[in-house]
């Protein structure tokens, strides 16, 4: 249906999917419209989550102000029920790991990813959904502290999730990032 405009709910999971690929862009103009549509339809869930991948697309193009005060509007929010939203949390404090790395606070991104890996569960939980890409932002942020055993330790963990849950290790982007 090219000639018609995405219903909103269609488009956070298809900008999950810009995101992935570096067209944080184009997930920004998907997700502007789509927040304000399920913010008026009263669909809480949809709309944080638009919300919360719409701070992602802003981390991601380096609007990193403007990301975190979404950031900050959808912690509060899922706050309000912080057991069911866990793993959301958890994932939310790894994307402000992420800015702090793009930042070069590097002690600050370590702290939050470890506040991040610790809300996951790790390392008892091995398949809590979100976690391996935690991993790889941990991964990512002892390499730039050149903690390089740490950095590797977290890469094989997240390799080692990501292929033990694929479809198709050869086909699967999260084995790919991983590796």
């Amino acid at each position: 249906d090219a000639d018609k405009p995405p219903m909103p709910d269609h488009a956070v999971s298809y900008s999950i999917i810009l995101n992935r690929l570096g067209r944080s862009d184009e997930s920004i103009e998907q997700l502007t419209p789509a927040s304000r549509e399920l913010h008026a339809a009263g669909s809480r869930l949809w709309a944080l989550s638009a919300d919360y991948h719409l701070a992602r697309a802003l981390m991601l193009s380096g609007r990193y102000d403007e990301s975190l005060d979404r950031l900050e509007q959808v912690r509060r929010a899922w706050s309000e029920n912080a057991t069911a939203n866990k793993d959301r949390l958890a994932d939310l404090t790894r994307t402000q790991a992420e800015i702090e790395l793009s930042k070069g606070r590097l002690d600050k991104a370590r702290g939050l990813i470890d506040s991040s890996l610790a809300q996951f569960g790790y390392p008892s939980a091995n398949v809590a959904l979100g976690l391996t890409a935690a991993l790889n932002a941990a991964a990512q942020i002892h390499l730039a502290r050149r903690d390089l055993g740490q950095a590797e330790s977290f890469a094989t963990a997240a390799l080692r999730i990501s292929e033990s849950i694929a479809r198709d290790v050869s086909q699967s982007a999260d084995v790919g990032e991983a590796a």
